[in-house]
């Protein structure tokens, strides 16, 4: 469909010769590229159709959710060619539970997740999947204290996504 991406060197052959077609990488995730290969000799014309899929993708934005310890909504955007699908892991299921969990190519999926009603961290893991591809979306609740209504870590950062056992043990 756009030109500059695939060229035939050489462009030009005597005889019986070897041509070679050198191909830009290409980085697209949504939309397959197309050509059209046209070889000329004497009077026969032979066409030949090439296809440069899109690269295999599951995007997610957010990639990861620290919830607040009140019951809310949270929305998740998928970037995706085909159709996919959101699953959260068993254990998690009685406070974590989503919403319009399948799509097909860009959408959306929303995560409920229920108040905690004790001072226990907890952990879900969402699985977002199209194909043999996955990613996974963590959400976390309890690792944090709302402060004029923004959510402050209760420990220092341990590594980047996760935060220290304990606010005595220090972090980066």
């Amino acid at each position: 469909n756009d030109t500059g991406w695939i060229f035939v060197l050489p462009t030009v052959l005597k005889g019986n010769g070897i041509i070679t077609l050198w191909v830009k990488s290409y980085s697209d995730i949504m939309n397959d590229r197309s050509a059209t290969l046209m070889i000329k000799a004497d009077d026969r014309i032979k066409i030949i159709k090439l296809k440069q899929l899109a690269k295999p993708y599951v995007g997610i934005d957010p990639i990861g959710i620290v919830a607040i310890n009140d019951e809310k909504t949270y929305n998740v955007k998928v970037t995706c060619k085909g159709k996919w699908s959101a699953s959260v892991d068993n254990a998690s299921s009685s406070w974590c539970a989503l919403n319009n969990a399948e799509g097909d190519g860009i959408g959306n999926f929303s995560i409920d997740v229920s108040k905690l009603t004790t001072d226990e961290e907890r952990t879900a893991i969402v699985t977002i999947a199209s194909g043999n591809l996955k990613t996974t979306l963590s959400v976390q609740q309890g690792f944090g204290v709302v402060i004029n209504g923004l959510l402050w870590a209760k420990c220092d950062v341990g590594m980047p996504g996760c935060f220290t056992s304990s606010p005595d043990e220090r972090g980066l």
